[in-house]
C-alpha cells in the first residue's frame, strides 16, 4: 500500500493509541530489516497535510453553506475551470498529492448538505451542472 493511501486511511482513524502502536510496529520492522526508509515519518507528514486540508475544506463548507446559492454557483463555475496545480505535497518516496481549484471545489461540494448543493446546482448552466455532477459521482482515485 502506498504511503499516501496509508495516510488517507489512518487520518480517518481517531484512535491515537492504535496509530502509535502501529507506528511502533513499523519502526521495529524497519530496524529489524535495517531499512533506510522512514515510512512512519512519511505517513505522519502526509497525515498532517491531509488533516489540515480536511479541516480547511470543512471550514469552507460551513462558509459556503451560509452564502447565497447563486453566489456559490458563480464561485464553483470559476473554480471548476482551473485544473492547474495550486499546491502539492511531495514525499521523499516521490509520491505527490496535488490540489487544484477544481479538486478543492469538488471536495467542498461533496461535503455540503444535499439541499444546499441542489440549490447551488440549480443556479448553474446545465452543462456546468452536469460537469459538476460527473465529478461528484466519480470515485476517488485509489492509488
Amino acid at each position: 500500500m502506498s504511503v499516501l493511501k496509508s495516510a488517507e486511511l489512518l487520518s480517518n482513524i481517531k484512535d491515537e493509541k492504535f496509530i502509535e502502536d502501529l507506528f511502533a510496529s513499523i519502526m521495529r520492522e524497519e530496524k529489524l530489516t535495517n531499512s533506510d526508509t522512514n515510512i512512519t515519518g512519511d505517513i505522519s507528514k502526509a497525515m498532517e497535510f491531509l488533516n489540515e486540508y480536511g479541516n480547511k475544506v470543512k471550514d469552507l463548507v460551513a462558509i459556503y453553506e451560509k452564502m447565497s446559492p447563486d453566489k456559490v454557483a458563480k464561485i464553483v463555475e470559476q473554480m471548476i475551470k482551473n485544473n492547474d496545480t495550486i499546491t502539492s505535497f511531495e514525499l521523499s518516496s516521490e509520491e505527490v498529492y496535488e490540489l487544484s481549484d477544481s479538486s478543492i471545489i469538488i471536495d467542498v461540494l461533496s461535503q455540503m448538505k444535499n439541499q444546499t448543493l441542489s440549490k447551488v446546482l440549480d443556479f448553474m448552466e446545465p452543462d456546468k451542472a452536469s460537469q459538476i455532477t460527473r465529478l461528484l459521482a466519480k470515485p476517488k482515485n485509489n492509488n
